[in-house]
């Protein structure tokens, strides 16, 4: 691991897009491709889990870990894609206590579509599977087929314990499911969103739930949590409480559809056990992803506020805090500057922004605070 110093670093603070450092991975094996969202455990554990893709003909994935303050990586294990000889794209993966689920989908790496300038290809004759890497030994516990699915994101992943002797049975995995359609991979493209005439054409997406045997099962299938049509057949950049991160949940807090759209417009809480939906809507406004801050203290899973940044049809934006029980609104704060969305909101809120929020929201434990200024800096 190399740390290359500071390249023409101004004085005036971190608003000048000049680099500050560059840090120089030394890699346990070549590698082509990383996954772009890495796993940030619950708690203290607070581990982050990379799959590397290292070979398109010998196709696999490196699970890695890396501990949260260093630039330490280890290798965890292997798996070896068992589609064919393209490896399956993957945007993001979960985590349980024991186990890295590492998804495998028919959207594969391809050698030849890459040289002509397309990088991804959808397999229609593909097989997808979700195969189970033990933290511990490495090992490849399970690799499950199930039905052809596509996503972006995950949102929570737990084991099922035998009540007897309190061992995994088997993992449920939880994600955003476009209906095993590459048609979103379209409609995101800038001309196609600046296309809207008032008519829906986002493709619908579902709350989607693998339940993977650890008993040698080849096969499982994949069940709809919640009906599309409670959270406006649209859903995905959920969140969760993180301290049920890899732990059996109940809520889960994304963004959802206000129909007609052609893209997700607003905020929702889902109750996966009474499989219900609350919703948050403003006309014209983007919200982005959501986070969940639980209160000092809190006992219930939804005992917080919910966070995010919102673009609103003026161009402006605000922060925008709802409960984390009833979905209401608590507070808001306007931000002075003109607002460009982005999926994932990492801007910078100005301090007196930040305190408007937590002199509205009682109850909130100091790290609102800090939580406000880490996640959405730059």
């Amino acid at each position: 691991m190399n740390t290359v110093p500071a390249v023409n670093k101004s004085q005036d603070g971190p608003f000048t897009l000049a680099t500050l450092m560059a840090v120089l991975f030394d890699p346990i094996e070549e590698i082509l491709f990383l996954v772009l969202t890495p796993f940030n455990g619950a708690g203290d554990e607070r581990f982050k889990f990379e799959i590397q893709t290292n070979d398109l003909t010998n196709s696999g994935y490196n699970v890695i870990q890396m501990c949260s303050g260093t630039n330490e990586r280890n290798l965890i294990g292997k798996v070896k894609c068992k589609s064919g000889p393209c490896v399956g794209w993957v945007h993001s993966f979960t985590v349980t206590d024991n186990f890295v689920i590492v998804p495998e989908m028919p959207m594969k790496y391809h050698l030849e579509s890459m040289l002509s300038g397309d990088l991804l290809q959808w397999h229609q004759d593909a097989k997808a599977f979700m195969h189970i890497v033990c933290k511990e030994t490495g090992e490849t516990v399970a690799s499950v087929e199930v039905p052809q699915f596509m996503t972006f994101h995950f949102i929570n992943a737990y084991e099922e314990k035998d009540e007897a002797t309190s061992k995994p049975i088997s993992v449920i995995v939880d994600c955003c499911e476009y209906n095993s359609s590459v048609a979103i991979m379209e409609r995101i493209l800038l001309q196609e969103l600046r296309s809207f005439f008032g008519e829906d054409s986002l493709p619908d997406s579902r709350v989607g739930r693998f339940t993977v045997p650890l008993n040698g099962s080849p096969r499982e299938t994949l069940d709809i949590v919640v009906p599309s049509k409670e959270h406006g057949r649209g859903i995905d950049m959920c969140n969760i409480n993180p301290k049920y991160k890899g732990k059996e949940y109940r809520y889960a807090y994304g963004c959802a559809v206000e129909c007609p759209c052609h893209f997700l417009n607003s905020l929702t809480k889902i109750d996966l056990k009474e499989k219900s939906v609350k919703k948050w809507y403003s006309e014209g406004s983007i919200p982005s992803e959501p986070f969940f801050i639980g209160h000092s203290g809190a006992k219930a899973e939804d005992d917080g506020v919910v966070i995010s940044i919102v673009s609103d049809k003026d161009g402006h934006g605000f922060a925008i805090v709802l409960d984390g029980s009833t979905f209401t609104e608590v507070a808001r704060a306007k931000l002075p500057y003109a607002l460009p969305y982005d999926l994932k909101r990492r801007l910078k809120v100005f301090k007196e922004d930040v305190e408007v929020i937590v002199q509205n929201v009682k109850g909130i434990k100091d790290e609102c605070i800090e939580h406000l200024e880490r996640a959405v800096e730059s």
